[in-house]
């Protein structure tokens, strides 16, 4: 009895203290400028407390990515700047939120841009994604 009333009163002051949700989309930065790639998450809502970490799961857990390395960015150029390290929290870098039912009926979004490495480099079926940035069309 006693190990539920705790339970009850942790998740009642998790609940009262951290009401920081964010509509988020993630993108693949490949496919950036494509719509309806199913590569994206669209209208996630995430805990501004998650750490990246937990994007980086669920990008796994969705998308049956078989990556040992996948990064997240906050612009799609892929600068050290805009790189997201995995052991820090959204809120830490300054994505602050709403109530959960704000930000479901929310129009603002975040978007967070991801990519990742294969484990097999030499493969050039598994690198195609390489020839879309950076085939130029010859006139």
């Amino acid at each position: 009895m006693h190990y539920l009333t705790f339970k009850k009163e942790f998740s009642k002051h998790f609940a009262s203290t951290s009401p920081n949700y964010i509509k988020l989309d993630l993108r693949h930065i490949t496919f950036v400028n494509e719509k309806d790639f199913r590569g994206h998450i669209k209208d996630e809502i995430i805990n501004t407390k998650s750490k990246i970490i937990s994007l980086i799961e669920l990008l796994k857990d969705r998308l049956d990515i078989a990556s040992y390395k996948i990064s997240i960015f906050q612009d799609p150029a892929k600068t050290k700047a805009s790189f997201l390290d995995e052991s820090r929290t959204l809120e830490s870098y300054g994505f602050t939120g709403a109530d959960y039912q704000d930000a479901l009926h929310n129009s603002d979004k975040t978007i967070l841009f991801f990519d990742y490495y294969i484990l097999n480099n030499g493969d050039p079926i598994l690198n195609c994604d390489f020839y879309f940035n950076d085939y130029k069309f010859k006139k």
